[in-house]
This record gives structure tokens, C-alpha cells and sequence, in this order.
């Protein structure tokens, strides 16, 4: 118990470590992002104007962890109010800063609980699309301080002096522009848009299912320890099983073998007087059945405290006509009927079967005396294995609900794969009715038996 408490325990602070960790790293490395680049663009032109972008990137880093889709929902709207003019897009210096989008791809896809992958791949790849496109045309700082008129194409200044091409020392080729020149600038130009995107949309990727593995890891340590505690709980229910079968086992055992004693004690004290030969034979009964219970009840015990690998032979169907002559000798009159052949039966059902006919048997003996009439009934026509047991006597015990034996006798019953009922008759008899079938029942066919 102790190291299942610990166990729990560890779970629990992976669990909080890690929602701990989604709240407060996002906010640190959003911080941290604005800092390094307001220390980095110190002392260069429109510093005031950049900020803008700088703390909207790192507002979006910092919600990331806790909330995803309005982190995308910004991740998007920045590069797009740049592209639209309303915030001061990049410039050779602050390209850069489309590195929070990858950074929030790592922390969305640690929430995979939360965004749908379609929705946060697709939510990247537009903030990726529109990031190159404020790179490729950075409309928003044309025209240069010379003066020249920029050449467009659909609307789109492609001056590379003042684009990507320039950024990586490719803008001067192009210069002063001809027909052919604005040809090969618009080729250039959409080609570094498509290798831009394509670039940014790998990196994004490659972030977000970095996000998603570590969640997973997460999930995969969480299912780990959900199989064991399931182990734990299988091997608490299989001791639980087992003491609940010992426990029947030493009812049925030894409730008979005092049931027994008890009839011949009394029997050999009240014929002490008049017949030795009775009291003797009463004495000898008692040892025989003390000698048995002793047996079973060593066996149990060698099952509570160690496995020893060899079991003791457990009765079986056929020893019923022994248990039957056995309480005929206490004075009690016991018929034993068998219609039809008898069948393969599992083992187990073997041992039901006996089971409930000696605890039918001990209940009439125990609460019928000795001059009980009980008549035991086995029906192999059938199905599976019906059992009757009638039991006639002074003050049988008509309880149908009550007592460990008639319990212990319906729980038997329903392990075995049947069911078992016991109550009053018609005639004033006492009724144990009992049904183990040959091959197990379906769930369906359980539903319908009337029990």
C-alpha cells in the first residue's frame, strides 16, 4: 500500500509538474523574447514602432501554453496587420522575430488536447505564408530616400534592393530595371516566397510535433502508470478471490464435518445408556470425520501461507454416493437419484456440484436432525448438469436469503458458469434447485436463464 501511495503521489506532481510547466515557461520565454530583442535593436531607427511587433510576438508565446487557440489566432493577426500595413513589418535586422512562430508551434502542439491538429497546422503554415510574404515585399518602407519609382506587378513593389534578395546580398544585380530584368525579378522573387514558405512551414512542423511528442511521452508515462495500478488492482482482486474461496472452502468443510460431529455426539450420548456398541460407533464416526476436517483444514492453512505445488485430489461428482452413505449412517435417510448418462464436466463444476450437495445435505442435517428425508436428484439429460435436492424434516430452515451457506452456495453456482436457487416447495419441503451447464453460458443466454 505504501509504495502504492507513492506512486500516486509521483503521478500527481508529473501531472502539476507539468501544467505547472505550461503556465509559466511560455511567459518566461516570452519575456525573455521581448527583452533580447529591445536590447537588440537599441540605438537603431524606429525602435519605438518595432516594439509593437516585439510585444505582440511575445504576448502570444506567453498564452501559448495555457491558451493555444488565441495564441494562433495572434500568431496569424501580427504578420497580417504587417502585411496590411497597420504595424511596421520586417526589416534586415528583425526577420528574425518570425522565430516565435515555431516557438508557439512547440508549446500548441504540447496541448494536443486542446487545438486540433488541422487547426493548428493550418493556423502556422498562414502565419509561415504571410511572414514571406512581408519579407519578400516590404512594402511598408518603399520608397527608398533616392527617389526611385518602384516597379509592381499585380500591386506588389519588387524592388530587390529593398526586399529578401537584398537581405542576403542579391538586390544590386537588378539594377536600374529593363523589361527583361523585371521578368527575371519577378521569377526571383516568387521563387524566394515559395522557398521561404516552404522553409518556414518545415520548421513549424518540425516544432509542433516536437510539442506533440513530448505530450505524448507525457500521455505514455500516465497510460504506464495506469496499467500498473490495473496489475496492482488485478493482483488485490485475485488475493480477494482467493481468501473469498478459502473462506468457502473451510465453511463448507468444516460446517459439515461439526454438523456430523455434533449429530453423533448426541447420538452416542443418548444411546450411552442402553447400547455401548452405539456409543462406540458414534466415537469412531466422529474421529473419522475429525480426522478428515483436520486434512481439509491443513490443506487450506498450506494454501493461506505458501504455494506448495501439489494440491489435494478435490472431490468430484462421483464422490456424491459416499457423502450420501455417509450421512445415511447418521440416521438420516438420504435417496440418490441419477437420470441419463453422465457427461464431461470441468473441475471445477465437479467440485461445485459435490459442494452444494453436502451443504444441502449439512442444512437438513443441522436443522433437521437426524430424521431428516432428503432426496438428491442429478439430471444429466439436459443442457448441462440440473441438481434437486428435497429436504423434509423438523423446522427445515425456509430461509431463501439469509445465512453463509445458501450465499456461499449461489456465489459456487455462478462462478461455475449456472445459477442456484433455494426455498420453500409446494409441499412444505425445503428446495435447493441448481444448474451448471456442460459449456459455458453466453451473456445473452445468461440473461434469459430464470433463476
Amino acid at each position: 500500500m505504501t509504495a502504492d501511495l507513492a506512486q500516486t503521489l509521483h503521478t500527481d506532481r508529473s501531472r502539476q509538474m507539468a501544467r505547472l510547466t505550461l503556465s509559466i515557461v511560455p511567459p518566461l520565454i516570452g519575456a525573455g523574447f521581448l527583452m533580447l530583442w529591445i536590447f537588440a535593436e537599441t540605438g537603431r531607427a524606429g525602435l519605438v514602432e518595432k516594439i509593437i511587433s516585439f510585444v505582440l510576438l511575445s504576448i502570444t508565446i506567453g498564452i501559448s501554453g495555457v491558451l493555444p487557440r488565441i495564441a494562433l489566432c495572434l500568431v496569424v493577426l501580427t504578420p497580417l496587420g504587417q502585411f496590411a500595413g497597420v504595424i511596421p513589418a520586417p526589416e534586415s535586422t528583425t526577420w528574425p522575430s518570425y522565430l516565435a512562430v515555431m516557438i508557439v508551434g512547440f508549446f500548441v502542439g504540447m496541448r494536443r488536447d486542446a487545438v486540433r491538429w488541422p487547426y493548428a497546422v493550418g493556423a502556422g503554415c498562414l502565419a509561415i505564408l504571410l511572414a514571406a510574404l512581408n519579407m519578400v515585399f516590404p512594402h511598408s518602407f518603399w520608397p527608398p530616400s533616392t527617389g526611385e519609382v518602384a516597379p509592381a506587378v499585380a500591386g506588389f513593389p519588387l524592388s530587390p534592393a529593398y526586399g529578401w534578395v537584398s537581405w542576403i546580398g542579391q538586390g544590386g544585380i537588378f539594377s536600374p530595371v529593363g523589361v527583361r530584368q523585371a521578368a527575371w525579378m519577378v521569377i526571383l522573387v516568387f521563387g524566394q516566397l515559395l522557398l521561404l514558405a516552404f522553409a518556414g512551414c518545415t520548421l513549424y512542423l518540425i516544432s509542433w510535433a516536437a510539442g506533440q511528442a513530448t505530450s505524448l511521452r507525457g500521455v505514455e508515462r500516465a497510460v504506464e502508470w495506469t496499467w500498473a495500478q490495473l496489475g496492482r488492482a488485478g493482483d488485490d482482486l485475485r488475493r480477494e478471490q482467493e481468501r473469498a474461496a478459502i473462506a468457502r472452502d473451510v465453511h463448507d468443510t468444516l460446517a459439515h464435518s461439526l454438523a456430523v460431529v455434533v449429530a453423533q455426539a448426541e447420538g452416542g450420548i443418548a444411546a450411552a445408556a442402553s447400547d455401548d456398541s452405539a456409543s462406540k460407533r458414534a466415537l469412531a464416526v466422529i474421529a473419522d470425520v475429525s480426522r478428515e476436517a483436520l486434512i481439509d483444514c491443513r490443506s487450506l492453512v498450506e494454501r493461506i501461507q505458501v504455494e506448495t505445488g501439489v494440491e489435494r485430489q478435490q472431490p468430484t461428482t462421483t464422490d456424491v454416493p459416499a457423502l450420501v452413505e455417509r450421512m445415511c449412517g447418521l440416521g438420516m435417510t438420504v435417496r440418490y437419484q441419477i437420470l441419463g448418462g453422465q457427461q464431461p464436466l470441468p473441475p471445477s463444476r465437479h467440485l461445485t456440484f459435490y459442494r452444494i450437495v453436502q451443504e444441502s445435505l449439512t442444512n437438513a442435517l443441522k436443522h433437521g436432525g437426524t430424521k431428516s428425508e432428503v432426496t438428491v436428484t442429478a439430471d444429466w439429460r439436459g443442457s448441462g448438469l440440473a441438481l434437486l435436492v428435497a429436504s423434509r424434516g423438523a423446522e427445515i430452515n425456509n430461509e431463501t436469503g439469509g445465512g453463509a451457506g445458501i450465499a456461499g452456495m449461489r456465489e459456487r453456482a455462478r462462478l461455475a458458469g449456472g445459477w442456484l436457487s433455494a426455498g420453500p416447495g409446494d409441499d412444505g419441503d425445503f428446495v435447493v434447485t441448481a444448474y451448471l451447464p456442460f459449456a459455458q453460458y453466453s451473456d445473452r443466454e445468461r440473461e434469459t436463464v430464470d433463476v
